[in-house]
C-alpha cells in the first residue's frame, strides 16, 4: 500500500511478494487513468530535511562537523535527565564538545522506549528478542543511520528468515555496515511477506501482489491517494503528491532554492486546509466525494469500507485506531518516507543509546534514579532533588544547564518543570501538558519456527478484533526459535487490552492471562478456514526445560506504557489542531540564542514526544540534537555546516499551524501551485 516496488535484495534475502507501490507502471488499477506519478518518480532514498523542518538536515551538519570531533566547544556542568536516545546523543555531543555532563536515568537500564529485551530463559547467545518500543526502522531515519553507520556497530546476521550465520547477542559488536539501515533485511510487513486479512467479510490470504480480495476499493484509493495528491473535481491538483513533495525535500538538500520555496507552499496548503481535521475526518471527505474533490482511485468507499482501511492500514498495521488524531500527523509520515522499506535491526535498536553513552566520556551515569524536582535558574544554576541512592553526582551539585529528555507526560507529571516559569515558559509548559500522548502495548512471544526459508507461509496476520496484528520475526536463532508478536496496538484497543489482562490481585496486567485471553479472541477466525486454524495452532509460546508445558510465563513478554513509571504513555500523536502545541515545544530551545525574544531559562527539553515524527527515532534524535545546540549556544560556540546552517537556524515561522480561515482554501492553495509547477518538474520537464 505504501512503498515504490520491490527492494533489490541478495540471493539470500527472505523470498518477497512484489511490493504494491505507490508509482507503478502500468496502473494496477484497470478503471482508473494514470495520474501523472510516473513522471516525477522519486530517485532512490537520498538524505532530504524533513516536512516540518526542510530547511535544516540533521545528518549533513553532523557529518560535516565529524573531522573537527565535535559539534561545537563549551565547558561547563550540563544535567541530562533521561538516558533514551534523545538524552544520550545529547549528552554524547556535548561531552565531544566539551562539557562535563552527567546523566541520570530513572529505569535500571539505559534506552527508554528503545527497548530490546530478552526473553527470561533465553540462552546467552541467542539471537532471538524483543523490540518493546521502537521496532521498524527505515531509510529515510537519516540521524539514526549516520550514527550506526559511523560507529558501526550494527550486526547483519542472518538474512530475514534465512536461519544462517552466526550468533547473534545483544552487545555491541563493532561489526560494520555499509549504508546503516538500508543495508539491513525487512521487516516483515503487511504484503511485504504473505499476511492474513481477517474482517467481518472472512479470511484473505494475501500474497502482496495486488490488491487483497475485498479490499480493492480502500487500497487502490490510498494508492491515488499517495501518488497523486488530491484533485478538485474539475480534475485540476488541489494539493501536491507526497512523493512530489518528497522530491522537492530531495532537490531541496541539494541547493535548489526555488524547491525549498516550493515544498513550503505546498506543505502549507496542506496545514490551511486540514490542520484541525482529524485523519478520519479528512478521508471520509475525499473517499465519499462529500468535499470538491475528485475521488482518489475513482471509487466511493461505503462506510464498511473504512472498517477495511482501518483493518489495513497504510502498510504497517490497521490504522483504524488512530483515526481521531490529526490528519497531518499520519500524512507528514508518508512524505517523511518512514512508511516504507522497513527494516528489522540486530542486535536491537537499545545498542544505539547503548554505544552513544559508552562513546561519551561522561563525568558520570547515574540509573535507577529519578530526579523529582529542580530548584535554581539560568542566574543561579540548578540543583536537583531526586529519588534513588545518595550519589555525590547529584547532591548538593549546580549545574550550569540543564537538558530534560523525557516523555511529556513524565515532564509533567514527575517534576516541577511545568509549574516552575523560571525553568519553562508558560506557553511551553502548557503545550507539554495538553499535546495527546498514545497509550500502546505489546505482547511477544517465544514460538517455534514453522515456515521454511523461500516457502509462501504467511508471516502476518491482521484482524479487526482487539487482537489486531500479528507479526512473525525470525532472527536466525539455531534451536529453530523465532518470535512473534500476537499484538500490537494503540490508543483504544490498549485500553481494551488492559482490561483483558486484569489481575485481580493486584489490579495490574497478568502477562499470561493476557496472552490466553487474546488467543482465545484469535481462535474465532480459525472457525472460517481450515488453513488458517493450522497457523493460528503454531502461535504459542515455546518453553525451555519447564516440566510443566503450561508453565510459560517466562516465554512472554508484555508492555503497556501509559502504565510505566517514567513514561506514562508511548509517545506523542497529535490530535487535530495541536499542531502548534508541537511547534511550541519543538523549537523551545531557540530560546538559548541571544536574539530571541524568548527568555532562555536554561533547561531544554528533549524527546520523541516534543518531535513532529513523534514515535520514530530520528524524531528523538533531532529533539537531543536541539538541545545539545540550545547549551553550546549559550554557554560556548556552536558549528554550522558547510553552509553555516545548525538547529539554531531553522525557520520556526516558516509554517503557520493555526492559520487565520480564508473562503477557499482550494482557491488559497491554485496560486501557490502555480509558482511551484516548474521547481516540481524541474528544468525541461515541464
Amino acid at each position: 500500500i505504501h512503498r515504490r516496488g520491490r527492494p533489490t535484495r541478495d540471493d539470500d534475502e527472505l523470498p518477497l511478494t512484489p511490493t504494491p507501490s505507490l508509482n507503478p507502471s502500468p496502473n494496477p488499477n484497470p478503471n482508473q487513468e494514470s495520474g501523472g506519478g510516473d513522471a516525477l518518480a522519486v530517485p532512490a532514498a537520498s538524505s532530504f530535511a524533513y516536512v516540518d523542518t526542510p530547511d535544516f538536515r540533521y545528518d549533513g551538519w553532523l557529518a560535516h562537523n565529524e573531522p573537527r570531533g565535535a559539534i561545537g566547544r563549551a565547558e561547563g556542568d550540563v544535567l541530562v535527565i533521561g538516558g533514551g536516545v534523545s538524552g544520550t546523543a545529547a549528552a554524547y555531543e556535548l561531552s565531544r564538545a566539551g562539557c562535563r555532563v552527567t546523566l541520570v536515568e530513572a529505569e535500571p537500564a539505559l534506552g527508554g522506549r528503545c527497548a530490546s529485551r530478552r526473553f527470561k530463559d533465553e540462552p546467552p547467545r541467542s539471537p532471538n528478542l524483543v523490540e518493546l518500543g521502537a521496532m521498524r526502522f527505515t531509510e529515510s531515519l537519516f540521524v539514526m543511520s549516520y550514527y550506526l553507520d559511523r560507529f558501526g556497530c550494527v550486526e547483519l546476521g542472518p538474512s530475514l528468515g534465512s536461519g544462517l550465520g552466526a550468533p547473534l547477542i545483544l552487545t555491541l559488536t563493532r561489526r560494520h555496515v555499509r549504508g546503516g539501515i538500508g543495508a539491513l533485511p525487512l521487516f516483515p510487513d503487511p504484503g511485504v511477506v504473505v499476511t492474513w486479512l481477517c474482517d467481518a467479510d472472512g479470511v484473505v490470504r494475501w500474497d502482496g501482489q495486488d490488491a487483497p480480495q475485498g479490499f480493492e476499493t480502500v487500497y487502490y484509493g490510498w494508492h491515488a491517494l499517495a501518488t497523486n495528491g488530491i484533485r478538485r473535481s474539475d480534475g485540476a491538483q488541489a494539493f501536491m503528491a507526497p512523493m512530489d513533495l518528497r522530491r522537492l525535500l530531495q532537490r531541496s538538500a541539494s541547493g535548489d532554492g526555488g524547491a525549498l520555496a516550493a515544498a513550503t507552499a505546498a506543505w502549507q496548503a496542506y496545514i490551511t486546509a486540514f490542520q484541525g481535521r482529524s485523519f478520519y475526518g479528512v478521508l471520509h471527505e475525499l473517499f465519499t466525494g462529500a468535499g470538491p474533490y475528485e475521488i482518489p482511485g475513482g471509487q466511493p468507499w461505503a462506510f464498511d469500507d473504512f472498517d477495511k482501511f482501518g483493518t489495513i492500514g497504510v502498510g504497517s498495521g490497521g490504522f483504524g485506531a488512530l483515526y481521531s488524531v490529526g490528519f497531518l500527523e499520519i500524512y507528514r509520515l508518508i512524505i517523511n518516507g518512514l512508511e516504507e522499506d522497513q527494516r528489522i535491526l540486530r542486535p536491537g535498536v537499545r545498542i544505539l543509546p547503548e554505544e552513544l553513552v559508552a562513546r561519551a566520556g561522561l563525568a558520570a551515569l547515574v540509573k535507577n534514579t529519578q530526579v523529582t524536582r529542580i530548584h535554581g535558574s539560568l542566574q543561579e544554576g540548578f540543583r536537583v532533588e531526586y529519588e534513588g541512592e545518595p550519589t555525590d553526582a547529584l547532591t548538593d551539585v549546580t549545574f550550569d544547564r540543564i537538558v530534560f529528555a523525557a516523555t511529556t507526560r513524565a515532564m509533567e507529571i514527575t517534576t516541577n518543570l511545568t509549574s516552575d516559569a523560571a525553568l519553562l515558559d508558560a506557553r511551553v509548559a502548557t503545550a507539554v501538558r495538553r499535546v495527546h500522548v498514545a497509550s500502546s502495548a505489546k505482547v511477544a512471544i517465544r514460538i517455534r519456527k514453522f515456515w521454511e526459508d523461500g516457502d509462501d507461509t504467511p508471516r502476518v496476520l491482521l484482524c479487526d478484533n482487539v487482537v489486531r496484528q500479528i507479526y512473525t520475526l525470525d532472527y536466525g536463532a539455531q534451536d529453530g526459535t523465532a518470535v512473534a508478536f500476537i499484538t500490537y496496538v494503540w490508543d483504544e484497543d490498549a485500553t481494551k487490552q488492559q482490561g483483558l489482562g486484569a489481575s485481580s490481585e493486584n489490579y495490574g496486567v497478568d502477562k499470561v492471562k493476557l496472552y490466553q485471553n487474546l488467543y482465545a479472541k484469535l481462535l474465532t477466525y480459525a472457525e472460517r478456514s481450515p488453513e488458517l486454524a493450522a497457523w493460528i495452532a503454531h502461535i504459542v509460546p515455546y518453553t525451555r526445560g519447564s516440566a510443566n508445558p503450561g508453565d510459560f510465563a517466562d516465554s512472554i513478554l508484555y508492555v503497556e506504557w501509559q502504565s510505566q513509571p517514567h513514561f506514562n504513555g508511548a509517545f506523542k500523536l497529535s490530535y487535530p489542531g495541536q499542531d502548534r502545541y508541537v511547534q511550541t515545544m519543538f523549537f523551545d530551545y531557540l530560546k538559548a540564542d541571544p536574539d530571541s525574544p524568548a527568555a532562555d531559562t536554561g533547561v531544554y527539553i528533549a524527546g520523541d514526544c516534543i518531535a513532529y515524527t513523534s514515535g520514530w527515532v530520528d524524531g528523538a534524535l533531532q529533539t537531543g540534537l536541539n538541545a545539545a545546540a540550545a547549551v553550546l549556544t549559550s554557554t560556548g560556540t556552536l558549528y554550522g555546516d558547510a553552509h553555516g546552517q545548525s538547529p539554531m537556524t531553522i525557520n520556526k515561522d516558516r509554517f503557520d499551524y493555526f492559520p487565520v480561515p480564508v473562503a477557499s482554501t482550494t482557491k488559497a492553495f491554485r496560486t501557490a501551485a502555480a509558482s511551484t509547477t516548474k521547481a516540481v518538474n524541474g528544468p525541461g520537464d515541464e
